[in-house]
């Protein structure tokens, strides 16, 4: 059972309990979850369902420039960032595309279908196609900028994740902008990957765009504002190349309630503050049991962590029978199958985890008679 593939629809039915017994550390959303402003505005347009969404998303772009101070002209919404990622992907039509590993599967899964359509989502099978930053565990997986600037050459598009999933590292603004100015050097696009980058919003590159014709930069709504269900996600990037993918027909248009889910949660500034302050304090928390259990966890800059442990297979398949969900890591690149991604999540539920590890830890010194789930 312990795999990357695992969800809490799958894990349901296995359980044989509803989804809401389950606690999913395996989704890194916000601990704070729906914001009560965005419930409301979903209920209060559920009749409006019968309509169609504006393909335009004329709304929330407004609204995202006037958030981002960036001209609706260089922007784009769509359907998830690995949405956005593909038909960024299908309109540039690269020829060699770099990408840091471990970064998020999805990164990968979209170039490489869109590159050649039917070909395995691992990326083995097109090693001309995509080259490969190796990030080392010795330096936390952390993305060096000089490595980084020098595996651009021979590519003519790099995704840089940024903060990376899953180790929670992040690039500072200053340093992307020097990589940034490398790739305009080499005629280069650079693809900044900012899901969660509003868990730090100070290292946003978005309004470099504007100097930049060769950086695009994605962000997502559904992570920090735990809208997994809905997946709004937009663009920032030259306007010509705005207008090319918006001819091309490569967007999905993003759906009605996620259009009014993502304006209202981006005004919500309370919050955001209080989501900030929950997650500082039960970081704090978890780095300090993670320490007492000797847990082998990568500094992290957002709301989940990347923890090398023997036997995680097993430690999936314990915590599954807790009603327990965290992410094995098997299918990252770059990784093997020693390392599992746990989320934050809000206090009770970080404590039940922690005991959860507890009871597992104080049997794992033999791992053939690893302690049974109560």
């Amino acid at each position: 059972m312990g795999n990357s593939r695992m969800n809490i629809y799958r894990a349901s039915e296995i359980l044989k309990v509803p989804e809401r017994r389950i606690l999913d550390f395996s989704n890194p959303v916000n601990p704070l979850g729906v914001s009560k402003k965005v419930k409301a505005e979903l209920r209060k347009h559920l009749k409006s369902l019968k309509n169609r969404p504006d393909p335009e998303c004329a709304r929330m772009r407004r609204h995202l420039s006037r958030h981002l101070d960036v001209d609706m002209d260089n922007m784009i919404c769509g359907n998830t960032v690995s949405g956005l990622i593909s038909s960024v992907v299908a309109v540039l039509r690269p020829q060699r595309v770099l990408i840091p590993v471990p970064s998020p599967p999805e990164c990968l899964r979209a170039v490489v279908q869109v590159m050649l359509p039917g070909t395995h989502d691992s990326g083995k099978d097109v090693p001309d196609m995509v080259k490969y930053l190796e990030l080392k565990e010795d330096d936390n997986f952390c993305i060096k900028p000089g490595e980084f600037i020098t595996g651009i050459d021979g590519c003519d598009l790099a995704i840089l994740p940024n903060p990376n999933n899953p180790t929670g590292s992040v690039v500072a603004k200053g340093e992307i902008a020097g990589i940034a100015s490398a790739a305009r050097d080499r005629k280069c696009y650079l693809l900044v990957d900012e899901t969660f980058i509003d868990f730090i919003p100070d290292e946003t590159v978005i309004n470099a765009v504007r100097d930049n014709p060769y950086l695009v930069v994605l962000r997502s709504v559904q992570q920090f504002h735990a809208l997994a269900g809905l997946g709004p996600a937009y663009g920032v990037m030259d306007r010509e190349l705005v207008k090319t993918i918006e001819v091309s027909g490569s967007l999905y248009p993003v759906n009605l309630l996620a259009q009014r889910a993502a304006v209202i949660a981006m005004k919500d500034k309370v919050y955001k503050k209080e989501a900030l302050v929950l997650l500082r304090e039960e970081k704090r928390f978890l780095e300090r049991e993670f320490k007492k259990l000797g847990l082998d966890f990568f500094p992290s800059a957002v709301n989940f962590y990347l923890i090398k442990i023997p036997f995680a297979g097993e430690l999936c398949d314990f915590l599954m029978k807790k009603y327990i969900l965290v992410r094995r890591c098997d299918d990252f690149r770059g990784l093997g199958g020693d390392y599992i991604r746990i989320a934050v999540k809000n206090h009770r539920e970080n404590s039940v985890l922690i005991k959860a590890l507890k009871e597992f830890m104080s049997g794992w010194s033999l791992p053939e008679q690893l302690p049974a789930a109560k």
